[in-house]
């Protein structure tokens, strides 16, 4: 196999690539017409062959697609985020339609992410302020937690079946934990301001700006995150302000233990 294989989504700008769980050469790409505003969005299923990326598959949808995350224990089966609000569960040995839509959220979903642990269930989150779990035999959300923020990423910890975790437009990090009562905050365990800026060893905040020891950065949309997978309590978080930041869930007060900088433009993990 060459070293750089590449495919050209013609007409589709990728939003989201995701490898199978199941077979280390095939990939998923949900894409949208003009960058994801206005239009049609596809879906491709693409195979990583010695001759170059071939398309196994597409499916077209009538909107944008935002997202997508393989089935943990169905092989052939996906999900993708909808600009409308929808969604839709694909099975690629069935041709041309899903086999599953929901339609709950108000609007864009923009994040999918299955269950790694017990591998039955898998969430959403949307720009209308909710994050939902479902089940893909089920005809309706299980549960629907709000963060009253526009939600741009949801992931489910890779180390426990009932923790998850939300980046919003308010600059927050959300853990929730499936296992609390619903009455304690909806789930909700722990909201770390992500602008904040780092402590030193002495608890005294380092400050991005001067020697004003007690401010942060400004406030900004957070638009990605990822759990670490060999540490269960470290996640990093990306947005509009081009830094990646690493915070430690268990001292959620320290601030980011990492700041990388280098991007000239909002970036995505």
């Amino acid at each position: 196999m060459n070293g750089m294989l590449e495919y050209h989504t013609q007409g589709f700008n990728g939003y989201a690539v995701k490898y199978s769980p199941f077979f280390d050469s095939r990939i998923a790409v949900s894409a949208s017409a003009n960058f994801g505003l206005v239009g049609n969005g596809r879906l491709y299923i693409l195979g990583l062959t010695p001759n170059g990326i071939l398309a196994e598959k597409w499916y077209d949808t009538q909107d944008s697609l935002y997202d997508t995350a393989w089935s943990e224990a169905h092989e052939n089966q996906l999900v993708v985020a909808c600009g409308d609000g929808s969604v839709k569960l694909f099975d690629i040995g069935v041709n041309d339609f899903p086999v599953r839509s929901w339609q709950e959220h108000n609007r864009e979903v923009y994040s999918v992410s299955w269950n790694l642990v017990v591998k039955d269930t898998f969430i959403s989150s949307s720009w209308d302020g909710t994050i939902k779990l479902w089940s893909p035999v089920r005809p309706s959300s299980i549960l629907t937690i709000p963060t009253h923020s526009c939600t741009y990423s949801t992931a489910f910890s890779p180390h426990s079946p009932s923790v998850l975790s939300s980046v919003s437009s308010d600059s927050t990090l959300r853990i929730f934990d499936l296992r609390t009562p619903a009455s304690a905050s909806n789930h909700l365990t722990l909201q770390i301001p992500i602008h904040t800026a780092p402590l030193k060893p002495s608890g005294m905040v380092v400050s991005p700006v001067g020697n004003n020891l007690r401010q942060g950065f400004a406030p900004s949309e957070c638009l990605t995150h990822d759990w670490n997978k060999y540490r269960d309590t470290v996640i990093a978080t990306a947005g509009v302000d081009q830094i990646i930041r690493t915070f430690d869930i268990r001292n959620p007060k320290a601030g980011p233990v990492t700041m990388l900088y280098g991007h000239d433009y909002a970036c995505e993990l």
